[in-house]
């Protein structure tokens, strides 16, 4: 299962880590990852919410048809 300290060597700012029960966003503070309930890179957007609808679309109708949906979202 992925941990966010598996990725302190690439170091990313925020890191996304989707699991069926959603999406957890982690922040880094060039030490160690933090749990945020917001993401930095997309401030304006409930990606909480939003990244596991379209990811249950996705199972629903296919990978291609829910990220064109998403992108006209």
């Amino acid at each position: 299962m992925t941990k966010p300290e598996d990725y302190q060597i690439i170091a990313p700012t925020e890191l996304w880590i989707y699991r069926r029960n959603g999406l957890i966003i982690y922040q880094f503070d060039k030490k160690q990852y933090w749990e945020s309930q917001t993401s930095y890179n997309f401030p304006n957007f409930d990606v909480k919410t939003l990244i596991p609808q379209y990811i249950e679309r996705g199972w629903q109708v296919g990978s291609s048809v829910a990220v064109r949906e998403f992108e006209e979202f």
